[in-house]
């Protein structure tokens, strides 16, 4: 059992514990993630409705709780990916950190057995997932209709 995040990201976390029952450790900071590669999964909790730009399109989400698949492979591995992620600063590279800098919450969960699009794969068949933007953080995916997902079942904040 690992600690919770103390946040509304709790019933998230269980949502994905029961959906992937090997997930580890909950890390709310790069101080628990084991360097190297791997895939992770970012779970944020929006408690306003945020507009994001695609592809020169502005985009609205939803208030609510979401979760985001992507890879570490390259140098700092997850510890560096996760990491910025879970600090939600520095200058903006991805999608996904319009998101990051806006969350109230955030936290992950690192995988080295699983790719970005198994645990999205993985996620999406529960009907307590949706893809709320196509495409969104999975432009060089062929096989996801997204990278991002929003968790249906979330309470109200």
């Amino acid at each position: 059992m690992s600690p919770s995040s103390g946040t509304a990201l709790d019933g998230l976390i269980e949502a994905v514990r029961a959906l992937i029952p090997d997930a580890g450790i909950v890390h709310l900071s790069s101080d628990t993630i084991a360097p190297g590669p791997g895939s992770y999964l970012l779970l944020l909790q929006l408690q306003a409705p945020l507009s994001v730009q695609i592809a020169k399109r502005e985009i609205g989400l939803p208030a609510g709780l979401y979760v985001y698949s992507g890879s570490a492979r390259g140098p700092g591995g997850l510890k560096a990916r996760l990491g910025r992620h879970l600090r939600g600063n520095g200058r903006p590279r991805w999608h996904v950190d319009q998101i990051t800098t806006c969350a109230a919450s955030r936290a992950g969960l690192s995988f080295r057995s699983f790719t970005e699009c198994d645990l999205i794969s993985k996620l999406l068949e529960s009907s307590d997932f949706s893809v709320p933007i196509r495409g969104f953080g999975s432009s060089d995916c062929n096989v996801c209709p997204a990278h991002l997902i929003q968790f249906r079942a979330c309470p109200e904040n």
